[in-house]
């Protein structure tokens, strides 16, 4: 079973992470906000989708210089 994460709880901890929200937008109906990462790559977030994949949180985190989150967030003891 894919395992999944809140996108509004996603993008509220990237933010405490002091990841910087550039700007939103809509397209078609849906809301996108775009982060600058602390190493300089931008990262698109459809909030639209109610969820996100752990796998597309583990790349999104990745990207934006957050690696060291992933195994906080996701490692499951036991």
């Amino acid at each position: 079973m894919n395992e999944t994460i809140d996108t509004h709880l996603f993008a509220e901890i990237i933010l405490s992470e002091g990841v910087t929200l550039m700007y939103r937008c809509e397209d078609d109906g849906d809301f996108f906000e775009y982060y600058l990462g602390l190493n300089g790559r931008k990262v698109a977030v459809c909030l639209s989708d109610e969820y996100i994949t752990e796998q597309t949180a583990k790349e999104y985190l990745h990207l934006l210089g957050l690696s060291d989150l992933i195994d906080r967030l996701f490692f499951k003891k036991g």
